[in-house]
């Protein structure tokens, strides 16, 4: 024995002051117990102060520390401690959790030693306290913080061909937590083409030549849900060979689409300012022949109208309803180019926008018996200028495409969905023909000579746009001589929910 070792234990022995010294500073509790006499057991100041309490009101009795110790912890304990007496080569080494005198949780590493009698039987057990406490919460906060993050690890033992999957990992996966992995098994769960290539080649470098690998791919899980993931491998070499790759599994899906979710905004704001320049060059450049020939047209009829045959004043007059049209289809087209400009989305009421429109239309109501109702119209997240437009197309095409016999009925209502809503807008005018229902929302498609109905032809196209806009559709049924149904639907809930 080494000199200075045994002069230690010759002052433990002779010094009380010693052996307090070892024991204080040490060690955060010291423990002796009466495998006896069960009860009885000493424990030091510093076992009890680690846990807030004060040592000179505390008993020497193991009922004192069993009551405060987790019952889940102190089961296993006893367990543990019964095997240790059995077999002195099981170790009793154990992580068990306290209840401080102030009920937060304090984590102690509990090891003892059992001193045996003359014939090997236990007679008392001596034990000692670590707080280990900071060490677990931070354990805790990372293994939290991973489950946030939702990263897993893994391994692949190359001398023993076994694969190690965290909880995380099987999680991100979507298999069973008894799932026990192969690696042609792992890497199928790679989407085909591209990933697969990628990981197969990259791990098989990981194992040749020792190299690191750090990758985004796209995983199909058990349940056929396809992600995204980001793979870290490393390898851990031994006299030159590759014995061991591991590394994290992390599931970025939420993050990629995201990133999709922007480059898609990107590309509409794009878009979006193409238009804005299409609508620049039809309100300027486009209409600026159509008004000169207006204007010409004007001046002829103002200042030369004596002049000029019937037969020429019926080819002005065709010339200038042909202008007035085209002037609508520019207008028409302008509309429709501003409904892809990228706005905010906002609270609408809809039952003030139908009366809005209701309003804004009674130029063309005057004469006509026209009843519009409705009930119960919510309040959706919307774009409130688009969703007039909608609004109005539809009912101004039930006032203008009206049974002239009969007064015109117009019924609004709303039904909920999982994601939003769904307005249908009735009518009992003159219908529309089953064949022409799939027709109606296309650009410039009108089913009505123009001497009959006046119009673009974009309103309907207009209103396929601006359900469009709303994360809906919009369709049609139709019964002629009856009236029609106009349905669209606003799939804008969440985000009503969240304002």
């Amino acid at each position: 024995m080494n000199y200075l070792k045994k002069e230690l234990y010759e002052l433990i022995k002779t010094d009380d002051a010693i052996f307090d010294f070892l024991q204080n500073s040490s060690l955060d509790g010291l423990w002796y117990w009466d495998l006896e006499n069960r009860e009885q057991e000493w424990m030091n100041a510093r076992f009890w102060e680690t846990l807030g309490y004060d040592p000179a009101e505390m008993p020497h009795l193991a009922s004192a520390w069993q009551g405060i110790i987790n019952q889940e912890d102190l089961a296993g304990a006893i367990e543990r401690v019964g095997q240790h007496l059995a077999d002195p080569s099981v170790p009793y080494d154990q992580v068990v959790r306290y209840r401080h005198k102030d009920g937060h949780t304090v984590f102690i590493r509990c090891r003892g030693m059992a001193i045996r009698d003359e014939n090997g039987q236990p007679t008392r057990l001596l034990g000692a306290h670590i707080d280990i406490t900071q060490e677990k919460e931070k354990e805790i906060l990372l293994a939290r913080s991973q489950e946030a993050a939702r990263i897993g690890t893994w391994s692949v033992d190359l001398v023993s061909n076994t694969i190690m999957w965290d909880d995380m990992t099987k999680a991100i996966h979507q298999v069973e937590p008894d799932y026990v992995p192969q690696l042609d098994e792992a890497l199928s769960f790679y989407k085909d083409g591209t990933s697969r290539e990628t990981i197969t080649a990259l791990f098989q470098r990981a194992v040749e030549k020792g190299e690191s690998y750090d990758t985004e791919l796209e995983l199909v899980t058990r349940n056929g849900n396809e992600i995204w993931v980001r793979a870290m491998g490393h390898a851990e070499m031994a006299n030159g060979e590759c014995v061991r790759v591991y590394g994290i599994f992390q599931d970025i899906n939420l993050r990629r689409r995201n990133e999709e979710r922007v480059l898609n905004y990107s590309i509409l704001e794009a878009k979006s300012k193409e238009m804005e320049q299409f609508a620049y060059i039809a309100s300027h450049d486009l209409r600026e022949p159509l008004l000169t020939i207006q204007g010409y047209l004007e001046v002829i009829q103002e200042d030369h109208i004596g002049e000029v045959s019937d037969q020429v004043k019926e080819y002005m007059e065709t010339i200038s309803n042909a202008a007035t049209r085209m002037d609508q289809l520019i207008k028409g087209l302008l509309d429709y180019s501003r409904l892809s400009k990228i706005k905010q989305l906002q609270l609408v009421d809809l039952k003030k926008t139908v009366d809005a429109v209701m309003e804004d239309l009674q130029s063309i109501t005057k004469g006509i018996n026209v009843k519009v109702t409705y009930t119960d119209l919510p309040e959706v997240m919307g774009y409130p200028l688009e969703l007039k437009v909608l609004l109005q197309n539809l009912i101004g095409n039930a006032i203008k495409y009206r049974q002239s016999a009969e007064d015109v009925q117009i019924e609004i209502t709303c039904s909920d969905l999982a994601k939003g809503w769904e307005i249908k807008v009735a009518d009992n005018g003159i219908g529309i023909a089953e064949k022409n229902l799939q027709q109606i929302f296309k650009l410039f498609r009108q089913l009505h000579n123009t001497g009959t109905y006046t119009g673009s032809g974009i309103g309907l196209a207009n209103c396929q746009k601006i359900a469009e806009l709303h994360g809906g559709r919009i369709w049609a049924t139709s019964k002629l001589g009856v009236g029609s149904q106009f349905h669209f639907t606003i799939l804008t809930r969440a985000e009503t929910e969240t304002a």
